[in-house]
C-alpha cells in the first residue's frame, strides 16, 4: 500500500498533519538529514513548527519569506526541491511511531484517521473520482455504483425543476453514496487491519474503519 499526493492539490488535511507529510517528503528525498529531521519532528510534536512566520530565511532552499506560514514555506520547499510525493505505508507507520511514541496498532489508526480519511471524504465518489482512492492509496474496491450508472426510469421533470443532471445526483446521494462509503471503509477495513500485530490486550486490533 502506497500513500501518494498531490502536493498541489489542497486537500483536507490539519495543518499539523500537511507539515508532517511535506517533512517525511524531505526525509525521504534525502533533502534533510537525519539531524534535521529529528529537530523538525520535535518542533511539530511541541506545538511550536506550524507557525505563522513574520520574517523567516529557510536554509533548506536559502529563500526568505515574510508574512508566511510554515505550512505554505515547506510546500514552497518540496516544489523547489522536487521530492517525492508518495510513501510507502510502513514508512509512514515509523514515521508516524517516531512522532507520537506509540505502539504500531495506534499509528494505523493514526495514519488513516489523519492521513486517509480526509482525502476519502472530500471525494464526490462520482466517475471522476473514484479513482482517487486507487490512485492515492493503491486500494481498488469493486462493486461501487457512479452517478454515471444510475437507472434514470422514472425521472420526472417535476423532481428537481427539469434539470437532468442534478436529478440523478439526487438519486446517488440518497440511494448509492452510503452503500459506496460502506463499501471502501470494509475495503480498507480489511487492508488496515492486516498490517495491525495482535498483542495481549488487542488494543486497536480489528477496528472497523467507516467514512
Amino acid at each position: 500500500m502506497i500513500l501518494k499526493y498531490n502536493i498541489t492539490n489542497n486537500y483536507k488535511l490539519e495543518t499539523e498533519t500537511k507539515c508532517f507529510l511535506y517533512i517525511m517528503f524531505l526525509k525521504e528525498s534525502n533533502v534533510i538529514n537525519d539531524a534535521k529531521f529529528s529537530g523538525m519532528m520535535s518542533s511539530l510534536r511541541k506545538g511550536e513548527l506550524c507557525t505563522y512566520r513574520k520574517t523567516y530565511h529557510c536554509k533548506i532552499n536559502n529563500k526568505w519569506y515574510s508574512h508566511t506560514h510554515m505550512v505554505e514555506i515547506l510546500l514552497d520547499v518540496c516544489s523547489d526541491m522536487n521530492t517525492v510525493s508518495e510513501l510507502k505505508f510502513e514508512s509512514v507507520i515509523q514515521y508516524v511511531n517516531k512522532l507520537l511514541s506509540k505502539n504500531r496498532n495506534y499509528c494505523i489508526d493514526y495514519i488513516f484517521d489523519n492521513m486517509i480519511k480526509p482525502v476519502l471524504s472530500q471525494c464526490h465518489y462520482d466517475t471522476d473520482n473514484y479513482d482517487v482512492i486507487f490512485n492515492n492509496f493503491g486500494v481498488k474496491v469493486g462493486n461501487l455504483t457512479t452517478i454515471d450508472n444510475i437507472n434514470t426510469h422514472g425521472y420526472c421533470c417535476d423532481d428537481c425543476s427539469g434539470d437532468f443532471e442534478e436529478y440523478k445526483k439526487m438519486q446517488f446521494e440518497y440511494y448509492f453514496k452510503k452503500s459506496n462509503l460502506d463499501s471502501i471503509g470494509q475495503e480498507f477495513t480489511k487492508l488496515l487491519n492486516n498490517y495491525k500485530e495482535e498483542d495481549h490486550l488487542n488494543v486497536g486490533y480489528n477496528k472497523e474503519y467507516t467514512i
